[in-house]
């Protein structure tokens, strides 16, 4: 069989059929690629449903898979703590029944790329860019962050130093260099590094620091049935704003309903040329600013109607676990308790000392409630965080015998 031999025409012809084709598909490509953008502008996630949520083809957004999206916060919430290693939250999690798309195992580098995901608290990486995305958010941005602390932090280098419990911790009340720890004849002692100037302080046995932190945390408790009892308050009192909140919700809603029967009725008018276009415009304008004002007034209303009374919470449950913790032996974690009680934590003359943060300071002025249960401070200067107020009572003639002086 001959070749087929095109002439000169056909060959141009084929020349501007494949460049025809060429541009179409350089075109076709531009299009997609524009149409993926405006959708990331307008909060819609442009790809496949990442995992935990799946593809709406009704609404084409992505919506929330429900088999898979509480396994995915779990393994948030698991890795938050921090005493868990991706691993291991990989092994428990897969264990639950988490699959990747088309049934395919997860592995830890899987987890990795899941948990400093944006997505899954609400935000949309595209391109080099975030665009805040319209999908519910699986996770919040609080647990987000920690995840990402923790990742952080595990991912520095190992230190082959002794894992001493007061490491790093304070600083020296007379140089301000910080106090280092070594061992001796058994015992831990904690000492200032003495780097900048001379110092004339002396080394503290680290289970005498123990002993006062717990009895920091006892002066900065609350008793257990005072806790339960504000707890049970806030909630009933958090309960009576929400029913508050919801009547001012539902009347922003209804706000908004009305000024989108006004758009319907003004495009109507506009239609039917009983406006002009500039007066349409110029209606227009005034009522979808007045929506976004309501809108994003709707979205700080639900905001606070939910988190207004969860500080003060969780702040009684933590005066509550100091007094349950002062009694007890966990170090690691009185320490970590101290640590969100007090503030420029240092040791001067072998005594601890900090300032008490926000609200702690009202829990100290008030006396120390679980004095009754916990171990007493140790010596007679003015205690750790011992404010002026209550050092100039106890030092007037205050026989309160809860001190322990």
């Amino acid at each position: 069989m001959v070749p087929f031999e095109p002439t000169a025409q056909g060959k141009f012809m084929l020349s501007v059929l494949f460049g025809q084709s060429k541009y179409y598909v350089d075109n076709l490509s531009e299009n997609i690629k524009r149409g993926q953008r405006q959708k990331v502008r307008d909060g819609i996630f442009p790809l496949r449903a990442p995992l935990g949520y799946i593809n709406d083809t009704a609404t084409r957004t992505i919506k929330l898979d429900a088999v898979r999206a509480p396994l995915i916060r779990k393994a948030f919430e698991m890795y938050a703590t921090g005493n868990y290693p991706i691993k291991h939250v990989r092994d428990t999690i897969n264990a639950l029944g988490l699959i990747g798309t088309r049934d395919k195992t997860l592995w830890p580098s899987n987890y990795q790329y899941m948990l400093s995901n944006p997505v899954y608290y609400g935000l949309i990486h595209y391109n080099g860019e975030y665009f805040q995305g319209k999908h519910e958010p699986i996770v919040t941005k609080g647990l987000f962050d920690k995840c990402q602390e923790v990742m952080a932090r595990k991912s520095k280098p190992k230190s082959r130093l002794k894992p001493y419990l007061y490491r790093g911790f304070f600083r020296c009340g007379e140089c301000g260099c910080f106090i280092t720890s070594e061992t001796q004849k058994g015992h831990n002692y904690i000492r200032c590094t003495k780097r900048v100037i001379p110092c004339s302080q002396k080394f503290l046995r680290e289970d005498n620091a123990s002993r006062q932190i717990a009895s920091a945390l006892a002066l900065h408790a609350l008793p257990p049935d005072w806790a339960d009892w504000m707890v049970q308050e806030l909630a009933t009192e958090q309960h009576r704003d929400d029913n508050s909140a919801q009547q001012r919700i539902q009347f922003v809603k209804d706000e908004i309903q009305s000024l989108d029967r006004k758009l319907d009725r003004l495009m109507t008018a506009y239609v039917d040329e009983t406006l002009s276009i500039d007066e349409y415009r110029q209606a227009k304008n005034k009522l979808v600013q007045d929506k976004n004002d309501l809108t994003a007034k709707l979205a700080v209303t639900a905001g606070d109607s939910t988190k207004r009374f969860e500080p003060a919470i969780r702040f009684v449950k933590e005066a509550k676990e100091a007094g349950i913790l002062a009694k007890g032996e966990n170090r690691v974690e009185q320490r970590d308790m101290f640590r969100k009680i007090g503030s420029n934590l240092r040791v001067s003359n072998r005594e601890v000392r900090f300032e008490p943060r926000g609200a702690w300071q009202t829990v100290a002025a008030y006396g120390s409630f679980a004095q009754y249960e916990n171990t007493a401070p140790l010596g007679g200067a003015a205690f750790v965080g011992e404010t002026d107020q209550m050092f100039k009572k106890r030092r007037g003639g205050d026989s309160n015998p809860r001190y322990g002086y």
